[in-house]
C-alpha cells in the first residue's frame, strides 16, 4: 500500500528581510513622523546617547546587558540632573523600541524591558540669599572653554532677574528679544532648530528688567546682531550628547564650589526659584495667574489658563519688583 503523505513541517515565520538589519536610526525614522519637534529633538539626542555609549548593533542584536550598560552611561554622563531628566532620556530609547514592536514588527519584544532610573522625590530647592548672591555676582569670572565670559556674566543675572530657565536662556536668539509697546521682552519660543521648550507653558513673555538695560544686556543683544550671529550666547559649548544648558549646569557647579558656595539643591535653577519666591512676596500681591505666566509654569487653573500672555506693561511692572541688592549694586563694567 501507498503509505500516507505526510504533513509538513510546522512553519516558522520568517522574519523579514527588512527587518533583519533595521536600527534604532531606522526606528526613529519612522516614529518621528508627525511629533512634536520637541519630542523628536528630545530623541535625537538621547540616540546620540545610545551610539555615545558605543551600543551600534542591530534591534534584532540588542540584549538586556546593552539597556543596563546605557542606563549606567546615562548616569555617568547627564551628571548634576535629577532622577527624572535622567529616566526621561531612558524613557524615549524605550520609545522607539516599543514602536518598533507594535507598531512595525520588526522585533517582537522590547529587549530593554524593565530597566528604569529611579526619579526620586523632587528637588527641594532653597532660595539664594543676598550673601551668596553678592559673591557670585560680584567675584571676578575665569576663563572657561565650557562657558566663555560673556554668558557667564550673563546667564546668572537673566536667569535671577526674568526667572527663565537655564535651557530657555541658553538656546535665546538675538530675534527673540523683541519691544513690544517700549517694552524690551525675551520671547520664549521653539521657534527654530534646536529649541525646546519644557512645556506649551513655557512658551510666554517676560519683560526685561530696567537693570539688565543698564547693565548693557540690550547693547550686548545689538553687538550679536551686527557680527551675524544668531544666538544671544554663541561661546557656550554644544555637542551631539550634551546641550549647551548642561555645559553651563557643569560650569555652575565648578563656580560655585571655587566661591565656597556649593550647597546640594542650590545649584542655577534655584536662582529661578529665588524669584518665584521673591513674585510671590511682594505685597500688594501679584495675583498667581501672572506669576505662573512670568515663569511659564503649567495653569493649575481655569483662569490661569487664560493668562497666558499678560500685557507688556504688565509684565515690565511685576518684573521691576524685582529689587535683589546683590544686583542693584552691581555697575556697568561688561562690554
Amino acid at each position: 500500500e501507498t503509505p500516507p503523505k505526510p504533513e509538513s513541517p510546522i512553519k516558522v515565520a520568517a522574519v523579514p528581510k527588512a527587518a533583519k538589519g533595521k536600527t534604532l536610526e531606522d526606528v526613529f525614522d519612522e516614529w518621528k513622523v508627525g511629533k512634536k519637534r520637541d519630542a523628536v529633538n528630545k530623541t535625537t539626542r538621547a540616540l546620540a546617547l545610545v551610539k555615545d555609549a558605543g551600543i551600534k548593533v542591530p534591534l534584532r542584536d540588542l540584549t538586556r546587558q546593552d539597556g543596563l550598560a546605557f542606563r549606567d552611561h546615562i548616569n555617568a554622563t547627564i551628571v548634576g540632573t535629577s532622577g527624572k531628566t535622567r529616566s526621561n532620556v531612558l524613557a524615549s530609547i524605550q520609545a522607539l523600541l516599543n514602536y518598533a514592536v507594535k507598531e512595525k514588527g520588526w522585533i517582537d519584544s522590547n529587549p530593554w524591558s524593565g530597566t528604569a532610573i529611579a526619579k526620586g522625590r523632587a528637588k527641594k530647592r532653597d532660595p539664594w540669599d543676598d550673601a551668596a548672591l553678592r559673591t557670585l555676582l560680584h567675584s571676578p569670572l575665569t576663563e572657561d572653554r565650557r562657558v566663555d565670559l560673556t554668558a557667564q556674566y550673563w546667564l546668572p543675572l537673566l536667569a535671577l532677574m526674568t526667572g527663565a530657565r537655564q535651557a530657555e536662556l541658553c538656546q535665546l536668539r538675538v530675534d527673540d528679544v523683541i519691544q513690544r509697546d517700549g517694552v524690551w521682552l525675551l520671547d520664549i519660543n521653539e521657534e527654530g532648530e534646536d529649541k525646546s521648550l519644557k512645556s506649551a507653558a513655557g512658551e510666554r513673555w517676560v519683560a526685561i528688567h530696567s537693570k539688565l538695560i543698564a547693565l548693557g544686556f540690550i547693547d550686548h543683544v545689538e553687538r550679536m546682531r551686527e557680527t551675524g550671529e544668531s544666538l544671544v550666547f554663541p561661546g557656550i559649548l554644544t555637542a551631539k550628547s550634551r546641550t549647551a544648558a548642561l555645559y553651563v549646569s557643569d560650569w555652575f557647579r565648578a563656580r560655585c564650589r571655587a566661591l565656597g558656595l556649593y550647597q546640594k539643591w542650590r545649584d542655577f535653577h534655584a536662582l529661578r526659584t529665588t524669584v518665584g519666591t521673591a513674585l510671590r512676596a511682594v505685597d500688594p500681591p501679584l495675583g498667581e495667574a501672572l506669576i505662573t505666566a512670568i515663569m511659564g509654569h503649567e495653569a493649575g487653573n481655569v483662569g490661569a489658563a487664560n493668562y497666558h500672555r499678560p500685557a507688556p506693561k504688565t509684565l515690565q511692572r511685576a518684573i521691576e519688583t524685582l529689587d535683589f541688592p546683590a544686583v542693584l549694586k552691581l555697575r556697568r563694567s561688561h562690554n
